[in-house]
C-alpha cells in the first residue's frame, strides 16, 4: 500500500475547524452531572472512507454506505445558558466497496469500520430553539479491508487486514428543539483510523431525532 496523505476534502476540514472554534470560546466548566437532563439520540448517516490515491489497487475509489449511530449522554449542571454534556456512543460503519476491471483481470476491495467512544459536548445556544455544539473525545475502532483478483481462469488472489486502535474524535452539531424533551440534529464527525500504517480518514454525516428522559 502507498504511504497515508493528508485529506484534501474541504468538508473534512469544516469538520475539523469548528468544533476548535467553539471549544475555544466555550469557558468555564462545571463539573456536577445533571442526572435530570439525561438525553438519547440515534442517527442516521453518510459514511465516507478517504483513503489514500491507490490504496488497494490503482485507481481504487470507495462509495459511501449508510451507517447508524447510538449516543447517550447527560448534561452538567451550569450558572449560565451554556451546554456542558459527557456522551457515550456506538458507530455501525457501512461497508464501501470499490470495482475496478482492466482487460480479463477484475479487482474488489471493501472496506468496513465500527467504533465506540465517549467525550464531551460543548454547546451555545442560538436562538430560542437552535444549539450548535462541538463534540470531541476518544473512540476505540475495528476497521477490516479486502481485496481481491479474478482473471478469465478463474485463479483468484487475495490479501486482507484487520485492525483496531485508539483515537482522537472530533465534530461539529446543530440541534433544534422541537419540545421539552424531544429534538432533531445534524452534523459530522471526523473519524481518524488506520491500516498498516496508512491513515483512513473517516467522516460521518448524519441526521438524527433524540429524547431527554
Amino acid at each position: 500500500m502507498p504511504k497515508a496523505t493528508p485529506p484534501n476534502n474541504p468538508s473534512i476540514l469544516i469538520v475539523i475547524l469548528v468544533p476548535i472554534l467553539l471549544l475555544i470560546s466555550n469557558f468555564g466548566f462545571a463539573f456536577e452531572l445533571d442526572l435530570a437532563d439525561r438525553y438519547v439520540e440515534v442517527s442516521f448517516g453518510n459514511i465516507q472512507y478517504n483513503t489514500p490515491q491507490d490504496f488497494f489497487f490503482t485507481g481504487d475509489s470507495y462509495d459511501n454506505p449508510t451507517n447508524i449511530q447510538i449516543l447517550v449522554g447527560t448534561h452538567f449542571k451550569r450558572s449560565d445558558k451554556k451546554i456542558i454534556s459527557v456522551e457515550g456512543f456506538y458507530n455501525i460503519m457501512g461497508e464501501s466497496d470499490s470495482n475496478h476491471r482492466i482487460n480479463s483481470t477484475t479487482r474488489n476491495a471493501s472496506i468496513e469500520a465500527s467504533t465506540f467512544g465517549a467525550g464531551l459536548r460543548l454547546g451555545k445556544p442560538i436562538g430560542e430553539s437552535f444549539i450548535l455544539s462541538t463534540r470531541f473525545g476518544l473512540h476505540l475502532w475495528q476497521i477490516e479491508g479486502t481485496s481481491n483478483q479474478a482473471n478469465t481462469e478463474d485463479s483468484i488472489t487475495g490479501e486482507g487486514a484487520d485492525e483496531n486502535g485508539i483515537g482522537a474524535y472530533i465534530g461539529v452539531n446543530l440541534s433544534y428543539t422541537l419540545s421539552k424533551q424531544l429534538f432533531i440534529s445534524a452534523g459530522g464527525q471526523a473519524f481518524p483510523m488506520d491500516i498498516e500504517g496508512n491513515n483512513i480518514h473517516v467522516t460521518n454525516y448524519y441526521l438524527g431525532a433524540g429524547y431527554y428522559f
